[in-house]
């Protein structure tokens, strides 16, 4: 059995352990706690998902950004783009090993040499989605630019975003405890019906 944190779960409890540490004892109807919301995003994750796996994977997105006990509210926004900047450096050092003269560039040849494993058809999306002024080459700065904006489309740790309004005691950090409370208590509404 996986041990985390004081204040996270043991995930090899049933989940009916798991519900009973976090449910409201006295409700003979479970509800979302006053001021919490469930946006589009949030719903779509947990629409296919049971109550573990979406604490879960909430827990894994606070990783991401450093902060696996809590989100702080204040510093989120710079947590992420941390996080970002992180993902498209690395991004950035992968690609330009294959500039093979050293110019901050990545020609075809050098593409070409660098990546023979890869298609044409690959070789022409690379180009076309990241030489941005159409020269024959991807720049430095080009690549860079065109992970950072691809990275912010597709950033799964915006969904954190939305967490806001589950600080329940209005400490401005969500914990772990707290994110399980607003998840049961969401699944056990949903199962009142």
């Amino acid at each position: 059995m996986k041990t985390r944190r004081h204040n996270t779960f043991r995930w090899g409890a049933t989940l009916a352990t798991f519900l009973a540490s976090v449910a409201p004892a006295s409700a003979e109807k479970a509800i979302l706690p006053d001021g919490v919301v469930i946006t589009p995003q949030l719903e779509r994750l947990m629409a296919d998902s049971d109550a573990m796996s979406v604490v879960e994977k909430l827990q894994a997105l606070m990783a991401r950004v450093g902060r696996p006990d809590g989100l702080v509210l204040e510093t989120l926004a710079e947590d992420r783009a941390a996080e970002l900047d992180a993902r498209a450096t690395k991004l950035l050092d992968d690609f330009m090993e294959v500039d093979i003269n050293g110019d901050d560039k990545i020609g075809r040849l050098e593409l070409s040499r660098g990546r023979p494993d890869w298609s044409v058809a690959q070789h022409t999306a690379f180009f076309r989605f990241y030489d941005t002024d159409e020269n024959g080459s991807a720049s430095r700065a080009e690549i860079l630019d065109a992970i950072r904006l691809q990275e912010t489309e597709v950033d799964s740790t915006a969904l954190l975003m939305d967490l806001e309004s589950w600080d329940l005691d209005a400490d401005g950090t969500v914990t772990t405890d707290e994110l399980q409370r607003v998840v049961v208590a969401y699944f056990l509404s949903r199962s009142d019906g």
